[in-house]
């Protein structure tokens, strides 16, 4: 029977696999450097034919020695090398009192929700919006010593760039950057108003440098902040503990004919986390994704979506979303590219919250080890290296 080691995130655990189960591989052993990528995502290691769990663990044990590495020690909160580090498995939880704050989409729904949560709990917040509707703006009046507005349109590097000057000249930090502004793919921005063909369309079929708005408001923007935001915090390492929330959406892995820029524009965000996620186990830095299911937000409010969802249906309130974006924001299981869905389910009358971690790594390759014939595991871990020193140079 073949075997792998799986070490988990959340308790380093080493559990038995069989051989196809659905999850990215690596062709190899459990080294010191691959132990450095592995902390920070699941990856499943295969190591040859064993016959039992006691089997895999002197296998890896065995192969390790004879690599040079020493002895492996599997605890039940880190794995120790004789010789080397130790890497502690057990994440802190995160504490935003006293921390600062950009939350993008403040102005209403989910962002402003969010934005109060977090000053309830002691945190500064730079509001960023288009707008502030007019709870958003009570929400300012009243915390008016730790919350400020910033207009912001997400789809301009010029007001990304300012948003984060008029922050570090207010505050003097930034240790949380929240990306929840949005859009639901609106007619002006629309797969099926062509650009050049719908008078609807309010995207340049004639631009040099192509753009829909839907993926600079959804996509690129949020891309932008967070690359600001992550050199700012490896250049400040030592002060500033970084913690980057992506808002997703389920449907960035459920395909819907009506809207598919906005559908791949969440996608990608969704794999922004994953390829972010080993940045807390290099550098200190927290990174998730949180992908609700139906929110009752005013992005449903514009007459090209309000049939979409209805009163009637089953939808979670934007404190209860921004509840749980707070949790992964916060507590110790996240923070290493965790893609976390959230939804009501049931009915009406019974609704029930479903949380759960979205499993993507079902869709990694079953043929064979990723990056068996290449060096990109190498590359990688040459970068990660590189991050936890001056990368810049």
């Amino acid at each position: 029977m073949h075997l792998g080691a799986l070490f988990e995130l959340g308790g380093i655990e080493l559990t038995t696999l069989e051989r196809g189960e659905a999850l990215g591989r690596l062709d190899g052993v459990l080294n010191q450097a691959t132990l450095k990528l592995m902390l920070g995502q699941p990856i499943q290691l295969l190591f040859g034919d064993v016959s039992s769990p006691e089997d895999a663990i002197a296998e890896v044990a065995a192969d390790n020695v004879a690599r040079g590495f020493g002895q492996v020690r599997i605890a039940e909160t880190h794995v120790e090398i004789t010789g080397g580090a130790k890497y502690t498995n057990m994440a802190e939880a995160y504490e935003v009192k006293d921390k600062v704050a950009i939350v993008t989409g403040a102005g209403s729904g989910i962002g402003h929700a969010l934005t109060e949560l977090l000053l309830e709990n002691g945190c500064s917040v730079m509001m960023a919006d288009l707008k502030l509707r007019p709870e958003a703006e009570a929400t300012l009046n009243r915390y008016s010593a730790t919350a400020k507005f910033q207009q912001t349109n997400i789809a301009s590097w010029k007001e990304i760039s300012k948003l984060w000057e008029v922050t570090l000249e207010r505050f003097g930090r930034v240790d949380i950057v929240v990306n929840g502004a949005g859009i639901y793919e609106p007619p002006f921005s629309n797969f099926w108003n062509p650009p050049g063909v719908s008078p609807l369309a309010a995207d340049k079929a004639d631009a040099e440098v192509g753009q829909y708005n839907t993926f600079a408001v959804n996509t690129v923007g949020p891309i932008r902040l967070a690359q600001i935001a992550v050199d700012y915090w490896l250049q400040n390492r030592g002060d500033v503990k970084g913690n980057l929330l992506w808002f997703s959406s389920v449907g960035g892995y459920v395909h819907q004919t009506l809207s598919p820029l906005y559908m791949a524009s969440k996608a990608a965000i969704i794999s922004m986390a994953k390829c972010l996620g080993g940045l807390r186990q290099a550098v200190g830095i927290r990174n998730a994704a949180i992908c609700p299911g139906a929110v009752d937000t005013p992005i449903f409010y514009p007459e090209y979506c309000r049939s979409r969802v209805r009163p009637s249906d089953l939808m979670m309130t934007p404190r209860q979303c921004a509840e749980i974006a707070l949790r992964i924001m916060t507590e110790p299981q996240y923070g290493d590219g965790n893609i976390v869905e959230a939804m009501l389910v049931g009915t009406k009358e019974d609704p029930t919250m479903s949380i759960r971690e979205v499993p993507l790594e079902a869709l990694y390759p079953t043929v064979g080890p990723v990056g068996q014939a290449n060096h990109m595991v190498e590359e990688e871990l040459k970068h990660i290296e590189k991050l936890r020193n001056d990368y810049r140079n």
